[in-house]
């Protein structure tokens, strides 16, 4: 047996304990007895008293403080007992993995085709007819077999196998209830933190493809802008060539009709001096000639 925790080396003089028995007992007589004086030396040690000294065991307290220490647990027991009540725990089933049901669920197929393919192969021997089809055989071994099952149970047994298996089902489907409720409720704790970081990185990742998108979009349109312009470009080139020479042979004929233009704005202000000149001087000579005229 295991040894109990917070307990010491047992004492040497603990073990020399025995039980000689008599010539007359038997042999499981013996062996009965040699496993009370294991389990009462297991058990004074497995479920040590609380002393002032430190945790002794039972055989280490002597009559007095072993006695009186039983009264104030009963003591104490009593009072317990009376504000509570006793709950049997429930023992957990153990976890199956999914591959070995599944295993086992192939093996029980397995097996009952097995037995069906037997049973066909007796039924057909049994059989006089020759001819009999599959579909025939079948129908034939099925009812055999209700009727086998039928014989085979009656209505006490059925009565009495059917609660306990509901019991039992309804028990160990709550029980799984009970611990993949137990698990949800530790991943959510445990997990929960993780899938609100995964959350916000699922919008920032949708955010970030959108705008990836919006870039990917708006670079096609501008690579096929480029394209289009690439190919127009000499012939834009080119037209602007010719407007270039249309405004510079205009520009020519506009200076040559500007220089045209002061020439003959220069001509008629010599003539217009000229002829104001001329006015000035018939002006005073016809004045010349009437003050002599006068004398």
């Amino acid at each position: 047996m295991p040894r109990p925790a917070n307990i010491g080396e047992v004492p040497a003089e603990y073990y020399q304990m025995s039980v000689e028995p008599q010539p007359s007992q038997l042999v499981a007589e013996k062996l009965l007895l040699d496993e009370v004086v294991q389990l009462t030396k297991h058990d004074a040690h497995a479920h040590p008293v609380p002393h002032d000294n430190g945790i002794l065991s039972v055989l280490d307290l002597t009559t007095d403080q072993a006695s009186s220490s039983s009264t104030t647990k009963d003591k104490k027991s009593k009072k317990k007992s009376k504000k509570r009540k006793l709950t049997t725990q429930s023992i957990p089933l153990d976890f199956l993995p999914e591959d070995a049901l599944l295993a086992a669920r192939t093996l029980l197929e397995d097996a009952t085709q097995d037995i069906l393919n037997e049973q066909r192969l007796l039924l057909r021997n049994s059989l006089t007819d020759p001819d009999i089809t599959e579909q025939e055989l079948d129908d034939a071994l099925t009812a055999q077999n209700v009727t086998s099952s039928r014989t085979g149970a009656t209505a006490t047994t059925n009565d009495t196998q059917t609660p306990t298996e509901l019991a039992t089902l309804t028990q160990a489907t709550s029980l799984l209830t009970k611990r993949a409720t137990k698990l949800q409720t530790k991943l959510t704790v445990q997990l929960g933190g993780y899938s609100t970081k995964a959350s916000q990185i699922s919008t920032e990742l949708l955010q970030h493809y959108a705008e990836y998108r919006h870039v990917c979009i708006e670079q096609e349109v501008f690579t096929n802008m480029f394209q289009r312009e690439k190919r127009v470009i000499p012939q834009r080139i080119q037209r602007l060539q010719e407007e270039v020479n249309v405004l510079e042979v205009r520009e020519r004929v506009g200076q040559k009709k500007y220089g045209d233009l002061m020439l003959e704005r220069n001509r008629r202000k010599v003539l217009e001096l000229k002829q104001s000149r001329d006015g000035k001087t018939v002006a005073a000579d016809g004045a010349g000639a009437a003050a002599g005229e006068t004398q």
